[in-house]
């Protein structure tokens, strides 16, 4: 399991905790414009001092003064976003619901394109993570998609969440996405080696919690721009095994032209030119919207999550009572009789 290693503030906080982070900006006010009411709103809610919260939030980016905006509302909505036209060379917002039924309610992140690639969705990411620990969540769940999100995040390391709470369309979402990629895949199979084929096959079904993950993980493969001149007709005789519907073909229609037009779209180079070739999981996940979570008592996951974020700043892992008992056994001298 991990925790955070902020340290919850021993009293409530008035306007002077605010000076030790100026560039937190509270409920729209600056330090000397602070009412009573904000402060009784961040005190009934918020463990930390805003130094704490501003520090996990702008860790990593090396950029000094970064300034950050959070609200908090009476309805214990806590959102954090960055300032628009401050300098900062991306626009991203946080939710979280903190009442009675704690929970991640929105996350999102725009990288201004000169920039990409630098680090920065990752490290806002690792930010969303660590605070979602302090505030004492079990889990960071939060929607893949947009452009490259849903090939982004299973690269991170999130898996399609299957908690039917906050998910109760896991199945129907799963089984849309595994078709769509298994029909991405007939398109590409002359250009994959068989037993790659295979593998891709069986992990395009979803069955297992990771296999987004490990699709993900499939880069080394790729798959060039002339699948489209044969796609359509691929399409065709895909969706139509699937028996999408009784009699007419309107459903299979539809499903191959959405399917067509995002082919197209992933080897479109942002540049406004195309790609000759991507990497198999980019053809294959690349403009996919599907619910991800990253659960904190999942140690293989969280350590791979870690390492795609560089590393974890606030927060880390702490022995369960399993690891207690593991430790007690290796330990000790046993004998069996």
């Amino acid at each position: 399991m991990y925790l955070s290693i902020l340290e919850p503030r021993q009293r409530d906080i008035g306007r002077a905790d605010f000076k030790n982070a100026p560039c937190l900006l509270f409920n729209e006010s600056c330090v000397e414009d602070l009412r009573g009411h904000d402060l009784d709103v961040w005190n009934r809610y918020i463990r930390y001092a805003p130094r704490q919260i501003y520090d996990v939030l702008t860790a990593g980016y090396g950029i000094e003064s970064m300034p950050i905006a959070v609200t908090m509302t009476d309805d214990a909505i806590f959102r954090v976003s960055t300032i628009e036209n401050s300098g900062v060379p991306f626009k991203a917002f946080g939710e979280f619901g903190l009442g009675r039924s704690p929970e991640v309610l929105a996350n999102e992140i725009k990288v201004v394109p000169m920039v990409q690639g630098l680090g920065i969705g990752r490290t806002w990411f690792r930010a969303m993570v660590e605070l979602s620990v302090a505030f004492g969540f079990s889990a960071f769940n939060f929607n893949a998609g947009l452009g490259n999100g849903g090939y982004t995040w299973a690269k991170a390391g999130a898996y399609m969440d299957r908690d039917r709470q906050r998910n109760p369309l896991y199945h129907e979402e799963a089984q849309y996405l595994s078709e769509n990629m298994l029909a991405r895949l007939e398109v590409a199979k002359a250009h994959i080696p068989s037993a790659n084929y295979e593998r891709a096959h069986a992990l395009c079904r979803l069955a297992c919690p990771g296999d987004m993950v490990k699709l993900a993980g499939m880069g080394d493969l790729t798959v060039p721009r002339d699948v489209l001149h044969k796609a359509k007709p691929v399409l065709v005789d895909f969706y139509s095994s699937l028996s999408l519907e009784q009699g007419g073909g309107a459903m299979t229609r539809l499903r191959t032209c959405e399917e067509y037009g995002r082919l197209v779209q992933v080897f479109n180079d942002p540049s406004g030119g195309f790609l000759k070739r991507v990497s198999l999981p980019h053809y294959l996940q690349k403009l996919s919207i599907w619910n991800a979570v990253v659960d904190f008592a999942d140690e293989r996951q969280m350590v791979r999550v870690g390492d795609y974020v560089g590393g974890w700043r606030y927060i880390k892992r702490v022995a369960s009572d399993g690891d207690a008992v593991k430790r007690n056994i290796q330990g000790s001298s046993v004998s069996i009789y």
